[in-house]
This record gives structure tokens, sequence and C-alpha cells, in this order.
């Protein structure tokens, strides 16, 4: 997690090169930018976790209802239209990443380009998912990406 949060800081740093201006320390910078990145890591990571914590309830509360069924599988429907509008290499990045939850290093191994183009396809998608997704639908996108890399 440490070198993922490095290796981030140290690629937006990069990116962004043009429009930084570090004006009294490189080290203060980057001591400041790696916070912000566990920062961000570490809201990730709960959001994570309680999505997890609600996919485990529901599996020992109830049985799941027919009209939750209904809305996950017609959410499912909608993903894969949406993933079909995609262009092609945003859609197998997209599908690498959230459904068969590989690693930026390993789709990058795989497609043959480079890790910021991974993060940006990556960023491509989620952004049209959540345009054509409505807000209240997207609780449940969100579980069905947890449930689909349990199955996987």
């Amino acid at each position: 997690m440490a070198e993922k949060i490095v290796q981030d800081v140290f690629v937006d740093f990069y990116l962004r090169r043009k429009e930084i201006q570090v004006k009294h320390s490189l080290a203060a910078y980057l001591k400041t930018a790696i916070k912000f990145q566990v920062f961000k890591t570490y809201r990730a990571q709960k959001i994570q976790d309680k999505y997890i914590e609600i996919v485990s309830h529901l599996g020992q509360a109830s049985p799941i209802q027919p009209d939750s069924m209904l809305e996950a599988k017609q959410i499912h429907a909608e993903i894969v239209q949406i993933t079909e509008k995609m262009p092609a290499t945003c859609k197998q990045v997209f599908l690498l990443s959230r459904f068969e939850k590989r690693s930026n290093q390993d789709i990058t191994e795989q497609l043959n380009i480079s890790v910021v183009m991974v993060r940006k396809h990556i960023t491509k998608s989620m952004n049209m998912m959540r345009a054509e997704i409505n807000e209240h639908q997207m609780d449940i996108f969100y579980l069905l990406l947890l449930l689909y890399s349990h199955k996987n």
C-alpha cells in the first residue's frame, strides 16, 4: 500500500510538473503530497470496507428481496450497455480493473500501455458510469462491483 501511495504521488507530480511550483522545499512538498494521498487512500478503503460490511450483512440478515434482486439485475444490464459504449481499450481496462480485480501493473503488462493510461481509462470509464447511472443506483452499482469481485 505504501509503495502504491508513493508511486501515485510521483506519477501525479510528473504529470503536473509544469503547473506545480515548489516554492521552498521539494521534500516538504512531497511529504505533504504523501500525507494527503494517505488520507485519500484511507477514505477509499473505509468506503470499500463499508460496502463489504453491507454485503456480508445481506447474506446473514434476511433473504434478498425480489425488488432488490430486480433492481440489481437492471443495474447490471445498464452496466453492460454502458460498457458497450466505451472505446475498446477503455472497456478492456474497466473490465479487467473492476470485474477481474487486476492491478494497474497487471493491466499495463497485459494491454501493453502505461500505468498512466490505465488510470486515465479507469477514470474515464467510472465517469461514464456515474454520468449514466443515477445517484440512488450508485450504491447498488458499487455493491455489484464488490459482489462480482468476490465471485471471481
